[in-house]
Parts: C-alpha cells; sequence; structure tokens
C-alpha cells in the first residue's frame, strides 16, 4: 500500500507498466533488424517512463 493508502491506483498503474513492456516484448522479439529493435526499445523506455509517473 502507498502512503495515500490508494493501493487500486497503484495495482493500474503497474498493471499499465506490465502491459506496456509484454507489448515491446513481442514487438521486439518480431523482428532481427538491430536498427527496428533499437527503436522499439527506445520508443518502450519512454512509454514505461510516462506510466511510472
Amino acid at each position: 500500500m502507498n502512503e495515500t493508502g490508494e493501493p487500486r491506483q497503484e495495482v493500474e498503474a503497474l498493471r499499465e507498466r506490465i502491459s506496456a513492456l509484454s507489448a515491446a516484448i513481442l514487438r521486439i522479439s518480431a523482428s532481427l533488424d538491430v536498427t527496428t529493435v533499437l527503436q522499439e526499445v527506445s520508443t518502450a523506455a519512454g512509454i514505461c517512463a510516462r506510466a511510472a509517473e
């Protein structure tokens, strides 16, 4: 539980991050092209960083 006592919001934020990571893993594993993989990693990192805010 977080300090404000709102565990549901924390759980939802974690679900969003896990979902973004899962989607990124699927996109990254679908390509063997280094440039494409690096772009997907960069995009996924941005999404995860925003979800963590």
